[in-house]
C-alpha cells in the first residue's frame, strides 16, 4: 500500500464518520430545560428583586428568552417543543411562587392570642423577605443572572428590603 492511499483511507473513513453522526445526534432536552428553568426562575423573581432594590434588565430577559429558544432549536429541538418546554419551566415556577405565598399566609395553627400572631406573621414576613433576599443576590452574582439583575447599592437594597418586610407583615394581617 502506499503513503497515498494509507493517508487516503482513514482520512475517507474520518470524512464518512462526521457526515453521518453530523446532525443526527438527539437532542438535548435536559440542556434546554435547565436554561428554561433558570429563566422562568429570573423571570419570576424580576419584579420582587426590583421592589427589593435591584436593577432588573427586563429588556434582554426578553431577549435571552429569544436566545434560548434560537439555541435549542439550533440543538435540533423542534421549536414547538422548545415553546412548551419554556412553558412548562415557567408554569412550574408559578406553582413554586404560589405555594410560598401560601405558606407565609397560612393562619392554621396561630396562636389564639393577637401578639403571639402578630409575632408570629412577622417572623414568617422576615423569613419570606430572607427568602428573597438571598434569591436576588444569588441571580446577582450567578454568571448568567448578573447580566440581568444589578444591586443598585446595599443601603437601597437594606431601605428597601426593611420596606417590602412591612409591607408583607401588613398583607399577612389582613
Amino acid at each position: 500500500m502506499n503513503v497515498t492511499k494509507r493517508i487516503a483511507l482513514p482520512a475517507l473513513a474520518f470524512t464518512l464518520l462526521v457526515s453521518t453522526t453530523h446532525g443526527t445526534a438527539a437532542p438535548d432536552f435536559l440542556a434546554a430545560n435547565t436554561g428554561f428553568e433558570q429563566f422562568a426562575r429570573m423571570v419570576h423573581s424580576a419584579g420582587t428583586c426590583g421592589r427589593l432594590g435591584y436593577q432588573v434588565d427586563r429588556d434582554g430577559l426578553t431577549g435571552f428568552a429569544e436566545t434560548l429558544i434560537s439555541d435549542a432549536v439550533m440543538d435540533g429541538i423542534a421549536a414547538a417543543d422548545a415553546d412548551t418546554i419554556l412553558d412548562g419551566a415557567l408554569q412550574r415556577e408559578r406553582d413554586n411562587q404560589s405555594r410560598l405565598v401560601e405558606a407565609a399566609a397560612d393562619t392554621h395553627g396561630l396562636s389564639t392570642t393577637p401578639a403571639e400572631a402578630a409575632a408570629t406573621l412577622s417572623a414568617r414576613a422576615h423569613k419570606f423577605a430572607d427568602y428573597w433576599t438571598t434569591r436576588c443576590a444569588d441571580l446577582a452574582k450567578d454568571g448568567t443572572g448578573a447580566r440581568f439583575f444589578r444591586p443598585v447599592s446595599s443601603t437601597a437594597t437594606t431601605n428597601a428590603r426593611n420596606s417590602f418586610i412591612a409591607d408583607v407583615e401588613k398583607k399577612l394581617r389582613n
